[in-house]
């Protein structure tokens, strides 16, 4: 961090517990994402990692503590309440849901349509597209390298051309913090390193800040800022490097010994 330059906080979590049914999906998580935060979240399939995402969207029940995003306090309290997005967030979150691109394989529209909805925020259902939309698309596309594709219909797409597409429509807003709920679940082995680049990119040269849940420790490892583990409750929030000494933790969350390769770099 540079001297003088003070990180903003866009995520503030102290005390969240969540339950679901009665029992506890997350509980006593305390966690801050600062502006250009790479974090990556790991932990067991039904760890909360999906929960503690939702929270931070504003859309789960039967919350308890305090959650801030980007400054505004959409939960607080020892009682459970239902939570809302953040006003303060519209347009500021691009969020990838997990299997986002299972089912379209069939869909009829086109990359520039799919890509047009990141803009729709609110109450603006039929909004129209202006010519700034139209080079917002345009720029989100290059950036993501499918501009070639911006008028071919979506289910003649590959499962990575797709995983692209639902990355420019959480860019296409120009968001300040991009959720990608393990989204390369449903991607081949060969597309994954360059998604992870793109990630890398994005993060670096756009100081977009980043939640990347997945299940790819090595990968996450190499890749992000911060990582952040979660079994229920929060076990560790630190640089990914000390994962390399700290394989006793990363045991006691998963509950069987699990195993780190180290790697230099990330190309």
């Amino acid at each position: 961090m540079a001297s003088g330059y003070m990180r903003t906080k866009i995520v503030e979590l102290k005390g969240v517990s969540v339950k679901f049914n009665g029992l506890h999906a997350i509980e006593e998580i305390n966690l801050e994402i600062e502006k250009g935060d790479f974090l990556g979240l790991l932990g067991p399939n039904g760890g909360g990692k999906s929960t503690l995402i939702k929270t931070i969207l504003g859309l789960v029940e039967n919350c308890c503590g305090t959650v801030k995003i980007f400054g505004e306090t959409i939960c607080h309290g020892d009682q459970e309440q239902s939570i809302k997005p953040s006003s303060k967030s519209s347009g500021k979150i691009g969020y990838i849901p997990q299997n986002s691109i299972v089912g379209f394989n069939n869909f009829p529209g086109t990359v520039y349509e799919v890509v047009s909805t990141g803009l729709i925020h609110g109450n603006k259902l039929f909004k129209r597209l202006t010519k700034d939309d139209d080079q917002k698309i345009d720029d989100t596309l290059t950036v993501t390298g499918i501009y070639d594709l911006k008028n071919q219909k979506v289910d003649e797409l590959s499962g990575g051309q797709i995983q692209r597409v639902f990355i420019s429509r959480a860019l296409v807003s120009d968001p300040q913090l991009l959720i990608l709920d393990e989204p390369t679940n449903e991607v081949d082995l060969p597309y994954q390193e360059k998604f992870y680049s793109l990630l890398e990119d994005l993060n670096k040269k756009r100081n977009i800040s980043i939640i990347l849940s997945s299940h790819d420790i090595n990968t996450v490892s190499r890749l992000v800022t911060k990582v952040a583990c979660i079994n229920k409750f929060l076990f560790f929030h630190e640089d990914p490097k000390k994962l390399f000494t700290s394989s006793d933790i990363l045991t006691e969350i998963y509950n069987h010994p699990v195993g780190i390769i180290s790697h230099n770099s990330h190309s």
